[in-house]
């Protein structure tokens, strides 16, 4: 509803341009029609651009740009958001954004985690992979440049496998070699 006012706001605006152009080839050197063409084009500029505004407005909170916005934002931020991260990208159109969210937690895109005293969204699919050799039976870690197929710890089967890792819920890890 509010791109149908706007887009009626611009072309109501450059009608009246339009109107001072007119009035301006028109004018013949009678002052008035001049004073007429400088009203129609300052008053059909300031409408068209108001117009133009409303639009713009009324794109940044449509659920398909807010949704976008979100996805891009988890996905700068390594699949995790927190409520603070979507306040501080999106301000005032955060209120908008709930129902978005809501809808990308129904499609089973994000859940909502509370770690804390802060709430998260996490995207599983934009989390970062990694390749793991892990025992099957001990859950050892083992190091991918070993050629082992049995845990040194408990004899069980090394299975390798891709896990996703949390980068803010304690999954934290490193590329160093453990000591």
């Amino acid at each position: 509803m509010r791109h149908l006012g706007s887009v009626l706001f611009v072309l109501l605006g450059v009608g009246l341009v339009l109107l001072g152009l007119l009035f301006l080839m028109a004018a013949g050197g009678r002052p008035y029609r001049y004073g007429v063409a400088v009203v129609c084009l300052a008053l059909g500029g300031a409408i068209a651009g108001l117009g133009v505004r409303l639009f713009k407005q009324a794109q940044a909170a449509s659920p398909e740009q807010l949704r976008a916005e979100i996805l891009g934002l988890a996905r700068a931020r390594s699949g995790e958001i927190s409520e603070a991260d979507l306040t501080a990208a999106l301000g005032a159109r955060l209120e908008r954004a709930r129902p978005v969210l809501a809808a990308l937690e129904g499609e089973r895109r994000c859940q909502r985690h509370a770690r804390e005293g802060a709430t998260y969204y996490v995207f599983p699919e934009l989390q970062p992979r990694l390749v793991v050799r892990r025992c099957e039976y001990c859950q050892a870690e083992v190091s991918i440049a070993v050629e082992a197929t049995t845990c040194p710890r408990c004899g069980g089967t090394i299975k390798t496998q891709v896990e996703r890792k949390s980068l803010s819920g304690g999954d934290a890890y490193s590329m160093d070699e453990e000591k």
